[in-house]
């Protein structure tokens, strides 16, 4: 359901995404995946600026966010 939300989103090819998980204070591997496969797919529309706000407070937020620029790297990540 999440995934068809993100990428329901994205088909309407929307200047920008932002994706705010500063609360988000777990997030499985499946949940990880997911990031990962959506950032793939934002990588394929390049009109569409992508944004993920973080924290370097939330240890998996800090390990894992900065690898999704590996994936794309125009993303934006905010770690504030």
């Amino acid at each position: 359901p999440i995934m068809a939300l993100a990428t329901g989103v994205l088909a309407t090819n929307p200047a920008s995404i932002t994706l705010n998980l500063k609360d988000l204070h777990f997030l499985n591997s499946s949940g990880i995946n997911l990031l990962a496969k959506f950032t793939i797919e934002v990588r394929k529309h390049p009109d569409v600026r992508l944004v993920v706000r973080g924290t370097p407070d939330i240890p998996w937020q800090s390990k894992s966010l900065p690898n999704l620029k590996k994936l794309h790297p125009a993303l934006v990540l905010l770690m504030d």
